[in-house]
This record gives structure tokens, sequence and C-alpha cells, in this order.
């Protein structure tokens, strides 16, 4: 493309991100990355694997994968085994999927019924030092829940 070595690394060192994707904030009481503008199992395993590499303990607050087709529950069941597989210590969930997700993810899963009731009780369940991932497909509104998790404090 022409550039330099210093025109790529000025490029790289200026990058933001956009609207809901990988978008991290580290506020007073703790860290949310908010990838809540598409999902796939792809996708949620790679957000996953991101947060890891952050200290702390690992929240995953998913929601549905939509237009995933008929393997759709199987899919949800495999990225609750990924989380809990790889040492995420608690995913917390909503949705029509959402029990596929905690069936996946044994121990380590929450199935709210709603929106409401999961909102509700962040305050509670999140700690000082939390690393939290928001991902979900944008249908399911999960940049609210980011925004609400932004607001928490100590």
């Amino acid at each position: 493309m022409g550039l330099n070595e210093e025109e790529i690394a000025r490029g790289i060192l200026a990058f933001e991100n956009v609207g809901h994707r990988a978008a991290r904030q580290d506020t007073v009481f703790l860290t949310v990355i908010d990838d809540s503008y598409n999902a796939n199992p792809d996708s949620v395993k790679c957000g996953i694997d991101s947060l890891l590499e952050l200290p702390g303990r690992h929240i995953c607050i998913l929601g549905d994968m939509l237009e995933l087709g008929e393997h759709s529950e199987q899919l949800h069941e495999e990225v609750g085994r990924y989380a809990a597989d790889k040492g995420v210590d608690a995913l917390w969930t909503y949705g029509s999927l959402g029990v596929a997700y905690c069936a996946g993810a044994g121990e380590i899963g929450c199935c709210f019924e709603s929106r409401e009731a999961l909102l509700s009780q962040l305050p509670k369940l999140l700690q000082q030092g939390d690393r939290v991932l928001v991902k979900a497909s944008k249908g399911m509104r999960y940049w609210e829940l980011a925004d609400a998790i932004r607001q928490l404090q100590p």
C-alpha cells in the first residue's frame, strides 16, 4: 500500500472501535467489553479468549446468536461448554436460547427469566475488578446491559 513502518504504527495506534464492536471500557468498578453488535459461535469463542487474557474474575453475559438455523440450540450449548472448559467464572444469560448456553456451561451458567431479572441482579452479582464480556446478536439489544454495567459503582 506504499506505507512505511512509522505510518503503519501510527495507524494502528489511532485505531478506535466503532459502536458495540469489542469496545472495552475500564470503569472505577470493573472492565466491560461491549461486543453486542453481532454474534456467531466463532466470534463468541474469540471474545471469550480475549476476555481470558485480562486478569481478574471473568464473566460472560451472552445473548442469543440469531440466524443459525436448525442447529442453533446445539451451537449455543457448544459455546456454553467452551466458556466453562476455558475457565470462565460465570456465564449469565436470558433469552430463548439461554437455557442451551447454560446446559453447556454447567455449574457456571445461570439463565435468567428476562432482561429485567438479569438487570436487577447485576449490582449484587458483579464484583470490584470483574472483567465482563457482553456479547449477543444485535437483535437482542444487549448493549443496554453493557450500558447499565458501565453505570455501576462500587
